[in-house]
């Protein structure tokens, strides 16, 4: 019998993707332990460490998102890129065809370029993706706003209309391009390590009780705005994405290095705060759902996703938002002392769709092996 073999198309954007593509493949070696995955994906490569066949493949067929910053994105750029490639979308996807061809899967996971419903087609084999949000329905507001989107949408839909079924994550969308839509819950990661193992990695007493301000702002942070929050609020305790040997002097001393390093990953670094700063970034809400880490976000511009994100996660995560200004001018202490006040979720929510989405593919993989 041939060995069981999945191939992933991860998106790029952000790391959220890539870290729950990798928690349903770790549940997945647990149901098929001789299961070979494959990525083909621009994330970094250390997220999908052990767990696949051979290394990620740098080739991609998922399309840019042109951010100015973490907070704004250059639309007009974005379709601009888009409808040039896809142009000649018939072409690369015979290429890629071709290049992915020997590993023979019998199975493709999108999460969720929408492509790789043609780039499973080119090679005989059904598709499924695993999303919150597809990314025909991230760009239908722009499609009369900007020249090319709504070629590009149509685009998406004709692929993801390939594609078998949409194992759709919670906070989503209508999704009338795929044939079947399985609600599934949650995809997070948890923290693997003890708590006093992190902090003492960290380098942080178990005495300092200092609220732990976790700077997780994909892009990072000014550090002249990082230096007039943490001055301005002495009594908290900011994590930052930095190595001790690159944290500059002139920040203050209440601004400590955590940079996720071996075996301590972003959700142990989660785990050990009380607070982290971020985007409404998909990933980062659902893992700090699963931690229990209250949420202070920074409104971005013009992605659809966090409309829903907003008025859906409060439920289940203590969130509060940061008004843009403030941000940007360092002055946190007040919006960290509201997120700090916030009373406990009304509802639980399910963590536990690694294992449902793996369940469903490892079925579907061996009705086609």
């Amino acid at each position: 019998m041939p060995r069981p073999t999945i191939l992933f198309y991860v998106s790029g954007h952000g790391y959220g993707h890539a870290r729950r593509s990798a928690e349903v493949m770790q549940a997945l070696r647990q149901l098929i332990p001789d299961v070979a995955l494959y990525a083909r994906t621009s994330a970094p490569a250390d997220i999908f460490s052990g767990l696949l066949a051979s290394p990620v493949s740098p080739r991609k067929i998922d399309l840019p998102i042109v951010e100015i910053d973490p907070l704004s994105i250059d639309w007009a750029r974005t379709f601009a890129i888009a409808a040039e490639r896809l142009e000649h979308r018939h072409a690369t996807v015979l290429d890629e065809a071709a290049a992915v061809r020997h590993l023979g899967a019998s199975l493709v996971v999108s999460d969720a370029p929408f492509l790789a419903g043609d780039v499973a087609e080119a090679l005989g084999v059904p598709c499924v993706a695993v999303t919150n949000f597809t990314w025909d329905w991230i760009y239908e507001p722009y499609a009369g706003v900007h020249p090319w989107a709504e070629g590009v949408v149509e685009t998406a839909r004709q692929s993801y209309r390939k594609m078998e079924a949409l194992l759709q994550l919670p906070f989503g969308h209508p999704a009338p391009a795929f044939r079947e839509v399985i609600p599934v819950p949650l995809v997070a990661r948890r923290g693997r390590l003890e708590r006093q193992d992190v902090l003492s990695r960290l380098d942080i007493s178990p005495a300092d009780d200092r609220p732990r301000i976790l700077v997780a702002m994909r892009g990072g942070i000014r550090q002249d705005v990082l230096a007039r929050a943490a001055a301005d609020a002495p009594d908290f305790l900011f994590l930052t994405p930095l190595q001790r040997r690159q944290l500059p002097a002139s920040l203050p001393a209440n601004v400590h290095p955590a940079r996720p390093e071996g075996d301590v990953d972003f959700s142990d670094l989660l785990a050990v705060s009380d607070v982290v700063l971020s985007k409404l970034g998909y990933g980062t809400i659902a893992d700090a759902i699963a931690a229990d880490t209250r949420l202070l976000w920074p409104r971005r511009e013009g992605f659809r996703e966090d409309d829903v994100t907003e008025v859906e996660a409060p439920r289940y995560l203590r969130m509060a938002e940061l008004p843009l200004d403030d941000f940007r001018a360092g002055r946190w202490r007040r919006s960290l002392e509201q997120a700090m006040a916030l009373p406990p979720p009304t509802a639980d929510i399910s963590t536990q769709g690694a294992a449902a989405c793996a369940a469903f593919l490892a079925e579907r993989l061996a009705s086609v092996a």
